[in-house]
């Protein structure tokens, strides 16, 4: 193992305008998860953020522990202007692609986390983590593997077979081996060449660039959505919520309590009314969808198993995905792989 006291290490994330409360309160979490160990730098990237913004950010920060750590930056001199944008990836997504002009000097462990996340626990094993000679280390994307859409990926991305798959959301990159590498670089260039391909932007395109030359981490590192709407044995070491938002009236009963998180750190915040209140109509929408989607699944078995003639090659398909969903849990996939990291 080594010893955090050895290395120089970096915490890294991004936010645009609209996702900058929601950045701080990770940090605070994410600083609090360091403990004792204060020598770890953190950085907020602020992409396209005013100075003002972003002085209200630094201070709301300091008056939580956290160090003066905000730098506002330009996406037009940051981001390559060729890499494609739209209302859910914005510029400030590409920043881990831009890493080299963030991380400060001399250091030996970078670790990324997105803006949409929770630190619940110590972080030292993670920054300490042995990397076996990688240049990165992350957490499997459980969906991809839940609902066995790997075989497409790789078809679509012409990635090798049998390659797994991480999400972008907590990247721990061995920051020397990741610059001799060039990994960030040729993802770069792949996503600036294949936009059409790159289904999960960024995501996609380093995992092409990365295939087969990364250790995967213990999936508690990096808990989505998915996981905690279908089970909940294992705890989380990071939340992230990825889905509707703890901050958006929209959000699932099962970020009521981050929602309450981020509320009681937001009141006095420039940012009071980020976390938007949820109405009884909207509790009760999110019901009413839950349940149609689940009805519209057992229709899909009910027409496979019974009358498949009538349905078409999409519908079938689906059905069969669903199917695989129940043959084999969400919680034995997260168990596996935690014994995979582990080994």
């Amino acid at each position: 193992m080594f010893k955090t006291a050895k290395l120089k290490c970096q915490i890294v994330t991004s936010a645009d305008v609209n996702f900058l409360p929601a950045a701080c309160c990770m940090l605070i979490s994410a600083n609090e998860a360091l403990g004792a160990n204060k020598d770890v730098t953190l950085t907020l990237v602020a992409v396209d953020v005013s100075e003002s913004e972003a002085e209200k950010a630094n201070c709301f920060l300091e008056a939580h522990g956290v160090r003066s750590c905000v730098r506002p930056v330009s996406s037009a001199e940051l981001i390559d202007p060729r890499l494609p944008v739209n209302k859910r990836v914005t510029k400030a997504s590409y920043v881990r692609l831009a890493l080299q002009e963030i991380v400060s000097p001399g250091v030996d462990r970078v670790l990324y986390l997105d803006a949409d996340m929770r630190v619940m626990s110590e972080l030292a094993p993670l920054l300490e983590a042995d990397m076996r000679g990688f240049p990165l280390a992350a957490v499997n994307d459980i969906l991809l593997y839940q609902r066995d859409w790997l075989a497409q990926t790789w078809q679509r991305l012409s990635m090798p077979q049998q390659a797994d798959y991480f999400n972008a959301g907590v990247l721990l990159f061995d920051w020397p081996g990741t610059i001799q590498s060039g990994l960030l670089d040729r993802a770069t260039a792949f996503a600036c060449a294949n936009p059409t391909l790159c289904v999960m932007h960024d995501q996609d395109a380093l995992n092409v660039a990365a295939a087969e030359n990364w250790k995967p981490l213990d999936p508690r590192w990096n808990m989505l959505d998915y996981y905690f709407r279908f089970s909940s044995r294992h705890a989380a070491r990071i939340k992230h919520f990825t889905g509707p938002k703890p901050w958006s009236r929209r959000r699932r009963s099962i970020w009521q309590q981050d929602a309450e998180w981020m509320r009681r750190l937001l009141q006095d915040s420039p940012w009071p009314t980020f976390v938007e209140k949820q109405t009884w109509r909207d509790r009760l929408s999110i019901i009413v969808e839950d349940q149609w989607n689940r009805r519209r699944h057992y229709r899909r078995l009910i027409g496979y198993y019974l009358v498949p003639f009538l349905m078409s090659p999409a519908a079938r398909q689906r059905a069969r995905e669903y199917l695989q969903y129940h043959r084999k849990h969400v919680e034995n996939l997260v168990a596996d792989l935690i014994h995979r990291a582990e080994t």
